[in-house]
């Protein structure tokens, strides 16, 4: 999420941004599969027969990556970092328990709700001091606390799609490239509906203002 925002500010879009990663995710991804198994061959007959969340892998892909970008610059890396993870460790809680997502049933106890408690805690000890680590900044921006708990859901919904995925295609590596072509589609479908309604300020940043040198 760091490096991402950094590349935010060179490409000045976090659509772009989000597109390249997955863009070369998949590059990898097929060189891999080309190279270990001399030819490149994806079954998505099979894919196509089980429920649709089967594709949600790459859509999560998406809200993981942006929101990140989004997110790190008013939260900080910890912050951020802490945030995502409690809501992926309380999402993860509720699809085992409730056995979502073709994952194996685990139900919630108290030492589970303690686990998540304590990531809590944890966040409340690194949020508190993200200012200027004195613990004398001011509160953090509401808005993009809910957007990278919203993350944190995604990762949670992504690792349990892309867990089923890769029983389904019996390969990480084909289960991941799926993912990541999903990825990119939605991506481009994101772009596209943002030109289309805001024209160029839907994709890209405001251009920043130039300094006044005195």
């Amino acid at each position: 999420a760091s490096i991402n925002t950094e590349s935010r500010k060179f490409f000045r879009s976090p659509f772009i941004v989000a597109g390249l990663n997955f863009t070369v995710a998949w590059m990898i991804l097929a060189a891999f599969i080309i190279i270990s198994e001399h030819r490149f061959s994806i079954p998505l007959s099979d894919v196509a027969e089980h429920p649709p969340w089967i594709w949600l892998g790459g859509v999560c892909a998406i809200m993981i990556v942006t929101m990140g970008i989004l997110c790190v610059p008013k939260l900080g890396a910890a912050g951020n970092a802490m945030i995502v993870n409690f809501g992926q460790v309380l999402t993860g809680l509720v699809i085992d328990h409730f056995a979502l997502f073709g994952s194996e049933e685990a139900r919630m106890s108290l030492i589970r709700l303690a686990g998540a408690l304590m990531v809590l805690g944890g966040l409340m000890l690194v949020t508190r001091e993200k200012k200027d680590g004195t613990g004398s900044g001011g509160q953090m921006p509401v808005l993009y606390m809910v957007l990278s708990f919203t993350a944190g859901i995604a990762c949670a919904v992504q690792v349990a799609v892309n867990g089923a995925l890769r029983l389904v295609l019996d390969s990480v590596s084909k289960a991941t490239l799926i993912s990541m072509s999903v990825a990119i589609l939605s991506t481009l479908t994101v772009m596209a509906v943002l030109s289309l309604l805001r024209g160029r300020s839907g994709i890209f940043d405001e251009p920043a203002a130039e300094k006044v040198q005195f």
